[in-house]
């Protein structure tokens, strides 16, 4: 096998990016590992903790080796392997918000935001719609996966066009590795063609996006 390492960011679309580097020293950079057995590999670091957690990638590629002569028409499954390393900062702070940016057709668009110095998994995305009597109109889920240190995600939900119409209020409430988060926005009337807005104490609404709640 061979074994690579990789810096590891990720795009809001959730797309892994690669990037060659040499923060990681990987060995042996080749590994043999016999039928029933197991091989070991030591990682070192050649860069100090950052003020945010450092993330990489160690990928581990099977490699084809020379094929047997008798082996005219097989196929061979080579694996694939890729293993998350991070490196903390000396200290740490999580936290996350939640932001929407639209609610239209039947499509709600809002993003999830890392503003801590560590990554945390969103292991649960939850979104429900009450109409005015705060009765629920629609609940939809989805697992999600890693957001990097100072890094966004954004989600896609779709409803149906009646739910969409319908809908006064929206709750969003993300559970992740470490806590969770939620948040409460209004919508006007017509909300299935608007912006929605952040719940204050009150009860009306504001432009401006706030901060997540963290939950105990």
């Amino acid at each position: 096998m061979e074994v690579t390492a990789a810096a590891w960011s990720q795009k809001p679309n959730g797309e892994i990016i690669l990037t060659p580097t040499d923060d990681l020293i990987c060995f042996p950079g080749m590994l043999s590992i016999p039928a029933e057995g197991e091989g070991r590999i030591r990682v070192g670091m050649t860069v100090p903790p950052g003020a945010a957690e450092k993330t990489y990638r160690l990928n581990l590629e099977e490699l084809p080796g020379v094929p047997r002569a008798e082996a005219v028409n097989e196929i061979r499954v080579l694996t694939t392997q890729s293993i998350p390393i991070f490196l903390r900062p000396g200290a740490t702070t999580a936290g996350g918000r939640i932001d929407v940016s639209a609610f239209a057709g039947g499509v709600l668009s809002f993003t999830v935001s890392n503003t801590g110095t560590r990554h945390f998994i969103a292991r649960t995305i939850r979104v429900t719609g009450f109409d005015p009597d705060e009765r629920q109109l629609f609940s939809r889920s989805m697992n999600g996966w890693y957001i990097l240190a100072g890094g966004v995600r954004d989600y896609e939900f779709t409803t149906e066009k009646s739910e969409c119409t319908g809908t006064r209020r929206l709750l969003i409430e993300v559970e992740t590795s470490d806590r969770a988060l939620k948040e409460d926005f209004n919508l006007p009337p017509g909300g299935c063609d608007a912006i929605a807005r952040p719940v204050t104490p009150n009860g009306s609404t504001e432009p401006a996006p706030v901060s997540a709640k963290r939950q105990p």
